[in-house]
């Protein structure tokens, strides 16, 4: 189905795939919502905004195609889908509340350079994540954004200065163990007042040199 060729066009009921039109520029807040159907979804590069819950509790949606030009994935826009795989755009600054939260069969993320907000629960409960990568862009975590991402057990920090956002985020992740971050600064993130307390002799959590990830 092609969404915004024609203005006058109705959404079938069992639809199962969403390819928008390069025309459409903006959508509606829950358009899509419970499309109990759907599995795939192609987003183009002239919508700027993903609104809240556009697309959550669609329980059979796989997979969406985003385009280069989205700027910002609003609250619960995701949430509680059956995505497997999710690869963020370079041009998203905003991921919001809830936005890709209880999706359990969702195993990998790519966050790209360019993302700046993370929102509260952004990913909660996304139990099947093994590892991730935050970009060096990322100024802002807020609260829970990964909690319940409980099978992290790797996280890759490329930045070459330390965190701004808040060290308490990698108390979302129950079960991580390594924490790669540039090799000049495996000492520096040792030495911190406040992440220096990652690693300690109660935690079973190590800084590793970036060097040694394997592809």
């Amino acid at each position: 189905f092609s969404y915004g060729e024609r203005e006058d066009a109705t959404l079938p009921y069992a639809l199962t795939s969403i390819i928008f039109s390069d025309k459409v520029a903006t959508i509606e807040n829950r358009v899509f919502s419970e499309m109990v159907f759907l599995e795939e979804v192609t987003l183009p590069e002239s919508l700027k905004i993903v609104p809240k819950e556009c697309f959550s509790y669609c329980g059979k949606l796989k997979n969406v195609n985003f385009s280069e030009g989205i700027e910002k994935i609003d609250a619960y826009a995701f949430a509680n889908t059956a995505l497997e795989k999710v690869k963020i755009p370079h041009s998203v600054k905003y991921i919001g509340e809830l936005a890709f939260g209880n999706n359990e069969k969702l195993v990998e993320v790519t966050l790209q350079y360019g993302l700046e907000v993370i929102g509260a629960q952004a990913f909660m409960n996304c139990e099947q994540i093994t590892h991730l990568e935050i970009p060096a862009s990322v100024k802002t975590i807020l609260r829970d954004a990964f909690a319940g991402c409980s099978n992290v057990d790797y996280l890759v920090l490329p930045s070459k200065t330390l965190p701004d956002w808040p060290v308490e985020t990698i108390d979302d992740f129950e079960n991580l163990r390594s924490i790669y971050v540039p090799d000049e600064l495996v000492e520096t993130y040792r030495k911190h007042d406040n992440w220096g307390l990652v690693e300690n002799e109660d935690s079973n959590i190590k800084y590793i040199p970036l060097s040694k990830l394997k592809d």
